[in-house]
């Protein structure tokens, strides 16, 4: 499946999360591969990602970014 990220030029986060993904800039587009099984490595990094995308208070995305140190 290929989608898109329209960046919201209102998006506080934007620059945060250009930071974590280790960019000046946000991919515009994504390809993933979605399963019928949710728990799939795939299927739950797509929506981990859909998840950091939509996210748009700077409190949040920092709580979910250390949260995320904490498994690497």
């Amino acid at each position: 499946m290929l989608f898109g990220f329209d960046e919201q030029k209102d998006d506080p986060t934007l620059p945060l999360k250009a930071f974590l993904m280790g960019g000046s800039s946000i991919p515009k587009a994504c390809l993933a591969k979605i399963t019928e099984d949710y728990e799939h490595a795939d299927s739950a990094g797509f929506l981990g990602y859909m998840r950091f995308i939509s996210i748009r208070d700077p409190a949040v995305l920092s709580r979910l970014s250390e949260s995320h140190k904490k498994f690497q």
